[in-house]
C-alpha cells in the first residue's frame, strides 16, 4: 500500500532530521537572549618559549572547552634533544589532545620547551601541598630538594626516597638524578600537638587554643579579633613578628608539643586606584582608594564600551601581561596604581 505521508523527493528521515536542527537552532537562539542576546566564546591563550633555544613560534588562541594538540615544537637546540612542553606544573607532549587548561577567560598560558636533562618528578605520597610535578635537571646538575610546602596530616616529613614505602635508602639533597626518576616523599606518624594563639595587643574572641593530630594545621583567620588603627596581617612565633609573617590560611608545620603563635597587626594605609578605558570610550569609573583589609569592587562596563569588542575584567599592566581581574571582585591595593580595561 502506498504511504500517502511520504512525498516523493522528500526523505522520511531528512525531513525529521531538518526538523530536530532547526528546534535545537530556536532554543539555542532563545537561550542566547536569555542571557544577553549574544554567543560571547571564552577563549585563552598559549605562549611557545624556547628556553635557550632559537628560531620562533606563534601565540595561538583556542576556544575554551573545544578540543585541541598542543602545538609541535618548531624551536631546536644544536644536537640536544627535545623533550616536551612544561607548564601549569606538568610536562606535555608535542601533539597532546587537550580542551581545558585555562582558568579564565582571557588567560596566557607560558609553555616552556624542554631540552636534554633529566625529569625528577616530586611526589608527596598521601601528602598535600607543592611537592608533586615534574622539574627538569641538566644532566650532572643538581637539584635542591624540598622539606617544606606540603603536609600529611598526622604524619611529620623524614625524607625522600625512590621507594614509594620508603623502605630503600634516603636521598639527600642537593641531587643528581642518574636519569628520569620519581622521588617519594617518607612520612612518620606522629603525636597530638597544641597550638595557642595570642591576640598580641588585640581585643575581641581570639581562635584560643586548638589541639590536632599531625604536624601541619592550617592558621585560622583572625575571629573577631581587632586592634584600633591596625588591620590583622598574619601569625608569628614571636610578639614582633621577628621569626617571619605567616598567613592566616596557609598550612603551619607545628615543631612542639606546644607552639604559640601571636597574630600580627600593621597600620591601615590606604592607596588610589584610577581606571583607563584603553581604548575604550564612554564615562571613565571614578578614582577609587582602598588599602590592605579595605577593599574596593572593580567597576563594570555599564557606562563605556569598544566598538567589536567585549569587556572582560582589569590588569595593572596596558598590554594585559600583568594578572587579570574580573569585573565586580573586591580587590585590595598594595601601592598607588592604574588599572586598564581589557578587551577582547
Amino acid at each position: 500500500m502506498k504511504n500517502k505521508g511520504l512525498r516523493p523527493g522528500r526523505p522520511y528521515g531528512l525531513r525529521y532530521a531538518a526538523g530536530f536542527f532547526l528546534a535545537l537552532c530556536a532554543a539555542w537562539f532563545a537561550a542566547c537572549d536569555n542571557f544577553g542576546g549574544s554567543v560571547e566564546w571564552v577563549t585563552y591563550s598559549i605562549v611557545y618559549h624556547a628556553n635557550d633555544g632559537s628560531d620562533r613560534m606563534e601565540t595561538f588562541t583556542h576556544r575554551y572547552g573545544t578540543p585541541h594538540n598542543i602545538r609541535e615544537n618548531m624551536f631546536y637546540e644544536h644536537d640536544v634533544p627535545f623533550l616536551g612542553w612544561a607548564g601549569l606544573g606538568r610536562v606535555f607532549d608535542e601533539g597532546e589532545p587537550v580542551q581545558k587548561l585555562a582558568a579564565r577567560a582571557g588567560q596566557i598560558i607560558n609553555l616552556y620547551a624542554m631540552w636534554d636533562g633529566y625529569i625528577v618528578t616530586l611526589n608527596a605520597n598521601g601528602g598535600f601541598g607543592n611537592a608533586q610535578g615534574p622539574v627538569l635537571v641538566c644532566r650532572s646538575d643538581n637539584i635542591s630538594l624540598p622539606d617544606t610546602g606540603f603536609y600529611k596530616a598526622g604524619y611529620y616529613f623524614v625524607g625522600w626516597s625512590v621507594i614509594p614505602n620508603g623502605t630503600g635508602d634516603f636521598v639527600e639533597s642537593p641531587f643528581v638524578p642518574p636519569r628520569d626518576i620519581t622521588l617519594y616523599a617518607v612520612w612518620e606518624r606522629i603525636l597530638s600537638f597544641t597550638a595557642i594563639f595570642d591576640a598580641n595587643g588585640g581585643i575581641g574572641l581570639g581562635p584560643g587554643s586548638i589541639e590536632i593530630v599531625g604536624s601541619y594545621i592550617r592558621l585560622p583567620y583572625r575571629r573577631g579579633l581587632e586592634k584600633y588603627g591596625h588591620v590583622f596581617a598574619g601569625w608569628s612565633t614571636t610578639p614582633d613578628a621577628s621569626t617571619g609573617i605567616f598567613m592566616a590560611g596557609s598550612g603551619f608545620r607545628l615543631t612542639e608539643s606546644i607552639t604559640t603563635l601571636y597574630a600580627v597587626w600593621t597600620t591601615v594605609a590606604f592607596f588610589v586606584v584610577e581606571f583607563n578605558l584603553n581604548g575604550g570610550s564612554g564615562t571613565t569609573p571614578y578614582t577609587k582608594a582602598g588599602g590592605t583589609d579595605f577593599p574596593i569592587t572593580l567597576p563594570c562596563d555599564a557606562e563605556f564600551s569598544r566598538p567589536g569588542h567585549y569587556f572582560v575584567g582589569w590588569n595593572a599592566m596596558a598590554d594585559g601581561t600583568g594578572l587579570l581581574l574580573a569585573a565586580g571582585q573586591d580587590f585590595m591595593p598594595t601601592e598607588n596604581l592604574t588599572l586598564y580595561a581589557m578587551w577582547e
